[in-house]
């Protein structure tokens, strides 16, 4: 049903009649042509990218791979410059170096996992727990105005306006243990 992490459909003309983009869930065609989903002709192939079975949004999917892409790239630049890391971590955690290299494998592994369906909603889930496991140092970094990247100083009041942001992480990583709500289709 889902081989290769997609699912396929099939259009052809059917006895009962809908517009295409009513049965996709996205208008009606320009062309006026009728279509309906239907189980037969090869040659009318529409692929889509399920989670748990339904097709996945337009805007979901394009700020799925925009995640994807920031975690990985975060996850590199784990590996690339350590030392930008390294002052974030309180001194009460042990071995600071192996959990920056640890977090950055992590990111890249989530970043990746999350793109393919049949592990996303783990994925995110890790996501999650990931968040949640960084947030004391960007405590740390907002409490001890810790400067990064070089810098001399901390970015002072700015380090307490990111911190909300990790929320914002947090929510867009959990639309992606949810399925998408049911399409509506005036054709049923």
């Amino acid at each position: 049903m889902f081989g290769g992490g997609r699912e396929e459909h099939t259009l052809r003309r059917c006895p009962r009649r809908t517009s295409f983009g009513a049965a996709y869930g996205f208008g009606t065609a320009a062309s006026g042509l009728r279509l309906r989903v239907c189980s037969s002709h090869p040659a009318m192939r529409v692929r889509q990218w399920p989670i748990y079975g339904k097709p996945v949004s337009l805007v979901k999917r394009i700020l799925l791979w925009v995640m994807a892409a920031f975690y990985v790239s975060a996850g590199i630049n784990h590996f690339r410059d350590p030392g930008f890391y390294l002052p974030m971590m309180p001194p009460f955690l042990p071995w600071p170096e192996a959990l920056v290299f640890g977090s950055g494998v992590a990111e890249v592994a989530l970043g990746i996992t999350v793109l393919v369906p049949r592990w996303r909603r783990l994925a995110a889930w890790g996501l999650i727990a990931l968040l949640i496991a960084v947030f004391p140092a960007n405590l740390y970094i907002a409490f001890e105005n810790i400067p990064l990247g070089g810098r001399r100083e901390g970015l002072g009041l700015l380090n307490w306006v990111r911190l909300p942001f990790q929320a914002v992480f947090i929510a867009w990583a959990w639309w992606y243990t949810r399925p998408d709500p049911e399409r509506s289709d005036p054709s049923r």
